[in-house]
Order: C-alpha cells, then structure tokens, then sequence
C-alpha cells in the first residue's frame, strides 16, 4: 500500500512522519485513488467529499502534483495554500464571527 503511493507529497510525508500518523497518510492515500481512479460507489463517493472537505489543502496539493490540468482548470494560476494557512484563515474568519456575534477575545 506505501510502496504504491505515487504522490511525492504524501511520500515526503510517509518519510518525515511516525507510525501514529499512519490514520492520516492512509487518508491521503484514499484521496490519491479517489483522484486518480474516481470514487466506485455512492458510498466512496461520500468518503472522498468527506476527506477532500477535511484535507482540502492536501487535496489540492495532491491534484496539483497527479493531474496538472483538473487543477489548472479548477483553481487556475492560485498559489497553492499549504494546510496551515488555510487552518490559520478558517480560525480567523471563526474569531471575526465570534466577535460579530458578541463574544470577547
């Protein structure tokens, strides 16, 4: 199954993360085969839409690297984000609504 993976990121992330993390590339890697072969069920179709909302960053690192074009065609020339600058804008916009609703930071 590791071995097979033909993402350079989620290889780069096998070599720099331990055994405990072994969840999330496997998360990884069901996105790879969702984006290289499709989803084969209704069932994989709700596992890939969970999985591209939950690592959208990944996600689109991983489209960018597998097919060039879906990207392109999709997103154009955006700067890929990386999963922390997303992270950190989702906390924000949250905080920023949080204040709006009242709430003390």
């Amino acid at each position: 199954m590791y071995r097979a993976v033909r993402s350079r990121f989620i290889r780069s992330l096998i070599k720099s993360r331990k055994w405990k993390d072994h969840d999330y590339i496997d998360s990884l890697i069901d996105l790879e085969n969702f984006i290289l072969n499709g989803p084969a069920s209704m069932a994989a179709i709700n596992v890939n839409a969970y999985l591209k909302k939950r690592y959208y960053a990944e996600w689109k690192q991983i489209l960018r690297e597998l097919r060039p074009d879906d990207y392109a065609e999709q997103f154009g020339d955006q700067k890929p984000e990386s999963g922390m600058e997303l992270r950190e804008q989702e906390k924000e916009k949250l905080r920023q609504e949080w204040v709006a609703a009242g709430g003390k930071t």
